[in-house]
């Protein structure tokens, strides 16, 4: 079953391939599990040695896998897939499951799916993404704007998506206008003072912390050191 899982896992990175939307992304389909099993026929022994050890990166993110796919393990995995799974390099199915630009839009994908805040919680898209918030509302925008990290991965993510509308073979042109609208207003939030300030403030305030505890630890330090005297 844990086979069957890392295969489902690189069988859909194909369909999400330049596919820049604001909505979460769908589980797989009962026909697409069972191409998926049509694959796993096809794969040599070794090939499926390989990937059983990654089983459980999937890039259909949810609540319940979110750990384990967002873990460094599965992140470099995707980063060059063929470094840790090399028996598989060469298999028809496989090579045209995992070319350079499906991994490409795969880690922009990540970027955001796995993005946390300077204190390691989930940036708001990136629950907008797994499903654990419903849809993109103004709180998304403004809890966003109060950590830079979650806003430059945010802006990051989308401003590739941006880039390439137009070479999405799934879009009518009128679906293309839409997006690039929907995109264009999205970045633009992203970039207005209002948000840049927000997370400025956070920074400056995070930054008055660190020396209010560094001069803490300072004179500690140095009573510490007058004890022995």
């Amino acid at each position: 079953m844990k086979f069957f899982t890392s295969v489902v896992a690189l069988a859909t990175i194909a369909s999400v391939y330049a596919s820049p939307m604001l909505t979460p992304r769908q589980e797989n389909t009962e026909e697409q599990l069972q191409n998926t099993s049509e694959i796993i026929k096809s794969l040599p022994p070794e090939c499926q040695k390989e990937i059983e050890l990654y089983a459980d990166c999937n890039v259909n993110i949810n609540l319940s896998n979110y750990e384990k796919c967002c873990s460094e393990t599965c992140i470099n995995f995707f980063k060059d897939p063929f470094k840790y799974i090399p028996s598989c390099k060469g298999n028809t199915l496989i090579d045209s499951t995992l070319t350079p630009e499906t991994l490409e839009v795969t880690n922009n994908n990540l970027l955001l799916e796995c993005a946390k805040d300077e204190q390691g919680n989930k940036c708001p898209f990136s629950k907008v993404l797994i499903n654990e918030v419903n849809g993109v509302t103004n709180n998304i925008y403004d809890e966003t704007c109060l950590s830079k990290a979650c806003t430059d991965a945010t802006y990051q993510h989308y401003s590739y998506n941006l880039d390439h509308v137009d070479s999405n073979p799934l879009y009518t042109e009128a679906e293309k206008q839409k997006t690039k609208n929907s995109l264009n207003e999205t970045l633009r939030r992203l970039k207005l003072d209002e948000c840049v300030s927000k997370h400025q403030l956070k920074d400056n305030t995070s930054d008055a912390t660190m020396v209010k505890v560094s001069t803490t630890f300072i004179v500690s330090f140095g009573l510490l050191l007058l004890s022995y005297l």
